[in-house]
């Protein structure tokens, strides 16, 4: 298996689809269409900060809560990992540390985070790192 489609269209995928799930109840809004467009609000907010190049066009519901199928984000697998700092970013802005399951998800998002940032050339210990936060990650 390669990384591409083992972590991005993989874990990652499951993840982020999974946390948007869990995370959509806590935007305003009055339905689920109108969070996701507040949740994608954020997402376009943070593309400009971060002067990120890979975006989605747009953020249905359907990309990450599809009809007859599990919660996963659906896209290209660079556009997918362009938003994994973005959901660690999130999960610290909205995630209550004192409810257990928002907390283990802050954990799991703050993990993969951490693995993904292992894939800079320039981090100083890749291998342990992502050994150490991987198993982290999964244990979340």
């Amino acid at each position: 298996m390669d990384w591409l489609h083992a972590s991005d269209q993989g874990v990652a995928a499951d993840f982020i689809g999974n946390f948007f799930h869990a995370v959509l109840p806590l935007m305003p809004g009055e339905n689920k269409d109108e969070r996701c467009a507040i949740l994608y609000s954020l997402i376009l907010a943070y593309y400009e900060a971060h002067d990120i190049t890979d975006r989605f066009d747009c953020m249905p519901l359907t990309f990450f809560e599809p009809k007859d199928g599990p919660y996963k984000l659906r896209g290209s697998a660079a556009k997918i990992r362009a938003l994994v700092p973005f959901v660690w970013q999130l999960a610290q802005e909205i995630l209550d540390i004192n409810v257990p399951r928002l907390a283990a998800m802050r954990h799991a998002a703050f993990h993969l985070n951490e693995v993904y940032s292992a894939l800079s050339s320039s981090h100083a210990d890749a291998c342990a790192s992502m050994r150490e936060h991987g198993i982290k990650f999964a244990i979340q």
